[in-house]
Order: structure tokens, then sequence, then C-alpha cells
């Protein structure tokens, strides 16, 4: 199908176009949102949606969302860069675009050739518990993807069940990334600290 490196993948011992293209499309389909990747870009995003008013004497939500897309930005252009591994914490209450950013970050840092796992805390939990207790190996795998992805984007914390089952699994899961320098995004409705606090213990609260 290529006339450039005959479907070897290959030129001149460099990954041939064909190859990032069709690595770019795995990608978007192993990470969980290819649906929400078509239609939530850094194009599309509007910051005409949010005030230009200030009601605090601080900057108007509207340039508040806008240094935010650009800090959005700057993360997928550095992503993969030694020593500018980060990570990102999104709060705020629902309908604020929490999503459409993260999904832009996720097609920004898979067309540079990384793995991206988007999953919701819900569904993360869910995993952890098929494969301890069903011995599911389905769930045994995206266990696994979880902790050895490139970015893992954790979607809607604060609203899985939490009992001292989940607690141990979600401090294993920031602690492992953390320590091994492995970049995350966790989203959540938990307005700030006091909310986070309040919701997990030190030790989880201290890693968000």
């Amino acid at each position: 199908e290529c006339s450039i490196c005959n479907d070897t993948g290959v030129v001149d011992y460099r990954m041939c176009s064909c190859m990032k293209e069709k690595l770019v499309l795995a990608g978007l389909e192993s990470s969980g949102m290819s649906s929400l990747i078509e239609s939530q870009t850094f194009e599309n995003f509007d910051v005409r949606y949010y005030s230009d008013e200030s009601t605090d004497g601080n900057a108007s939500p509207r340039e508040q969302m806008a240094s935010i897309l650009e800090k959005a930005k700057l993360y997928v252009e550095d992503f993969g860069e030694e020593g500018r591994e980060e990570n990102l914490l999104f709060c705020g209450t629902t309908g604020l675009g929490k999503t459409h950013i993260t999904t832009a970050i996720a097609k920004g840092v898979i067309d540079k050739g990384y793995d991206v796992v988007y999953d919701s805390a819900q569904n993360i939990m869910r995993a952890f518990e098929q494969q301890r207790f069903d011995h599911d190996e389905t769930a045994h795998n995206n266990v696994n993807r979880y902790f050895d992805c490139d970015l893992l984007i954790v979607d809607d914390l604060g609203t899985e069940f939490r009992n001292t089952f989940t607690q141990s699994v979600l401090y294993n899961l920031l602690n492992t990334r953390i320590n091994s320098g492995k970049c995350m995004i966790v989203s959540t409705n938990l307005n700030d600290t006091a909310s986070i606090l309040g919701t997990y213990e030190e030790r989880i609260a201290s890693r968000l």
C-alpha cells in the first residue's frame, strides 16, 4: 500500500510516515476516547462561552480559561521532553470544559506517538476489583495498562465508590506512577483542596 517503504514501515532506518499514521490510529482506538477525540479539539474549544466579566477583581472566567488553554497546548508541546514530565489536576463543577481540554491534550499526545489511556475513576476501580476478585483476564490487561501507559487520564475522580480497597488501589496507582515519572491528568468535580482533603485520606490527598 505504501510506495515510500513498500510496507516495511521503515525508510533509511527511520519509521515511515505510513507506520506513524497507523500507530496514531491504533493509539486512538486503544485510548478509550476515540469518539470524543473526533469532536473535542483545541481548535473548537471556544473561550467565548465563558463570561468576560470579573466579579472578584481577578481575571475573568474567559481570561482564566484562555490561560488554561494555552498551558494545555504547551503541555502537549513539551510532552516527552526529558525533565519536563508533569501532571495536571483539573478541578471544578460539571460543564466547565475539563473533559474537552483533557481530550484535546490526549489527541495531541497520541499524535506524537505516545500511549494514552483514558478512563473514568469508576471504571478503573471496577477493573481492579475484577482482577482481584474475579481473576478476569481483560481486567488484568487493563490494570497493567493503567501503570504502563505514557499518559493516564483519570476522569471524574470522586464519583467512584470508596472503601478500604478502592482507597488502597488509588493510592498505589498514584504513588507508583509518580515514583516512576509517568505522567497523569486527573479530572474531578471536587472544587478545591478542602473538598479533596474531606474526601480522601491524607496520603492520597497529598499526592493529588
